[in-house]
């Protein structure tokens, strides 16, 4: 997978960059008040040529605190799950 790099000045501006921001942007709202965190998006990114604008076609939407969480919580439900 590539990885591609928009600079930001802040998540405000990568909500305008989501396809669908409303829903997409749901998810990971909360966490990104927090500036240590960091935004994952997962997608296609898509040109338009008339605006000069960028789309993510997003799959997924994520940050990398969320992920450490729900790793976290994987083995406890897995050892919960075995008994």
């Amino acid at each position: 997978m590539n990885k591609m790099y928009l600079p930001t000045v802040g998540p405000q501006d990568w909500q305008k960059l989501l396809a669908d921001p409303e829903k997409q942007w749901r998810r990971v709202a909360e966490a990104m008040k927090d500036p240590e965190d960091t935004l994952i998006v997962e997608g296609f990114p898509q040109l338009d040529a008339q605006t000069g604008s960028i789309a993510v076609f997003a799959t997924n939407t994520t940050t990398r605190k969320l992920q450490q969480a729900q790793r976290q919580t994987r083995p406890a439900q897995a050892a919960s799950d075995g008994q």
